[in-house]
């Protein structure tokens, strides 16, 4: 591109580098899930993706961090985080630790489930 290019990217840049953790709220607000991040990049811009994508788990994770620790929000957050990076196994240790502090045992558990799946799948050549 010949041209520069404002996007959403650059808030969420702008509000990561602070970091502002209000402004990220706002920003990552809408987004329930990010199933298919970025469906609208073309295949043609690789690169492009990658970085917006590892900007984003990024974005995500300092979100999910600056929610108290007991929180519902804090929760959701570290599942929006899980579904966007499944093999993020940080992430899943800290959904874990969630569900046990609130006596959740069964959710603990399958979380765990989960976690060693992960574990697994990067482990395979």
């Amino acid at each position: 591109m010949l041209f520069p290019v404002h996007s959403d990217l650059d808030e969420l840049r702008g509000a990561l580098s602070g970091p502002d953790t209000p402004r990220l709220a706002e920003l990552l607000r809408p987004m329930t899930a990010p199933l298919s991040v970025f469906p609208d990049l073309p295949t043609e811009l690789p690169e492009e993706r990658e970085q917006a994508e590892r900007l984003l788990h990024d974005a995500l994770r300092v979100h999910a961090s600056a929610q108290p620790a007991g929180d519902a929000r804090r929760r959701d957050a570290l599942r929006v985080l899980i579904t966007a990076d499944p093999l993020d196994l940080d992430s899943r240790m800290d959904l874990i630790h969630w569900h046990e502090l609130h006596g959740e045992q069964e959710a603990a558990d399958q979380e765990r489930r989960h976690l060693e799946q992960a574990r697994l799948a990067l482990e395979a050549p």
